[in-house]
């Protein structure tokens, strides 16, 4: 699903942009910011049109780099969290030229969350509005990048309204993605999930994508299965489950996926374990291309070679 390359898409996040400009007060330095972009946007556009200059890109990406090195990295922190906010929108956001596709900017990303920190209304801002209207391009796994922004500043461990609303953004940003071949966003975000967060794992429970991708249908079938009657011990359960499912690799397990393996099976009611295993027999392949005739999901055979050498075990 691309988005073809047109003026008014530009011109409507240059305008959001303004808005974060106002909000963060990143007085005149936005302009540095905004002119590095504006040279990528009309360095590709010209670069690629027709057949393609590769000179021309090679040469604007040699400018990027030089002028992100000599000017950029001085800037006030107000300034790089704006061009970081703008970076996160153009590599979720494919550029379409002719017949090249291109992405603003990935390789700036990771630095610049090393040197920023956001509060908890400024991230929620940049997701739910500035981001709000980005499609979740699969290739660019732009959750994983809000995860590490949201570590960075301590957002993931907030008090429970606003760690709620820092969590429900993210996954909403994930639910846009298409096609995925991991769960790493997923579960990163489990594995912060307490005691006290009875509402997320409810969300949780309702939490769909938008590509209808096997995975998460498997998931969305484990989290509603019934294997505890306390709320949290049974999310815990499950967590541990996606966990050794999903790094079930190879023809043969290891010593160590057998044991983490044997400590679920005897803290999980046989019966549970198993109809859960059952599930993944039935279903599982099923789900595996579920929705994408010719792909296979990747995630889901994991589970259920998961669940298969599972059911092994607990028939010796």
């Amino acid at each position: 699903m691309k988005r073809e390359y047109n003026y008014n898409f530009i011109k409507e996040e240059k305008e959001r942009a303004a808005t974060l400009c106002t909000l963060w007060h990143v007085g005149d330095n936005a302009k540095i910011v905004n002119d590095w972009i504006d040279i990528y946007i009309e360095g590709m556009k010209e670069g690629t049109r027709l057949e393609g200059d590769r000179a021309k890109v090679d040469f604007v990406k040699q400018q990027l780099e030089t002028d992100f090195h000599a000017t950029i990295v001085h800037l006030e922190e107000p300034a790089l969290r704006y061009l970081l906010a703008r970076l996160l929108f153009y590599t979720n956001n494919e550029l379409e030229f002719g017949n090249v596709v291109c992405w603003l900017g990935g390789k700036y990303v990771e630095p610049l969350i090393k040197v920023t920190s956001f509060s908890i209304p400024d991230f929620l801002f940049m997701i739910n509005e500035y981001l709000a209207v980005t499609r979740g391009d699969p290739q660019n796994e732009v959750e994983m990048k809000l995860i590490k922004i949201a570590q960075k500043s301590n957002l993931l461990n907030a008090q429970y309204a606003e760690k709620y609303a820092v969590f429900t953004s993210i996954l909403e940003v994930l639910s846009k993605r298409g096609w995925q071949h991991h769960l790493k966003g997923f579960k990163t975000i489990l594995k912060y999930i307490s005691s006290d967060d009875l509402d997320i794992i409810a969300y949780l429970k309702n939490f769909h994508i938008i590509s209808k991708q096997g995975c998460y249908i498997m998931l969305n079938t484990l989290l509603n299965y019934p294997i505890h009657e306390d709320v949290y011990t049974d999310f815990a359960i499950k967590r541990r489950i996606i966990e050794i499912s999903d790094t079930a690799r190879g023809a043969k397990y290891t010593s160590s996926w057998e044991s983490k393996a044997l400590e679920l099976i005897k803290s999980v009611p046989t019966d549970k374990l198993k109809g859960w295993c059952d599930i993944m027999d039935e279903k599982g392949y099923e789900w595996t291309g579920y929705d994408y005739p010719g792909w296979t999901d990747a995630a889901v055979k994991r589970f259920r070679k998961a669940a298969l050498w599972i059911s092994q075990m607990m028939s010796v």
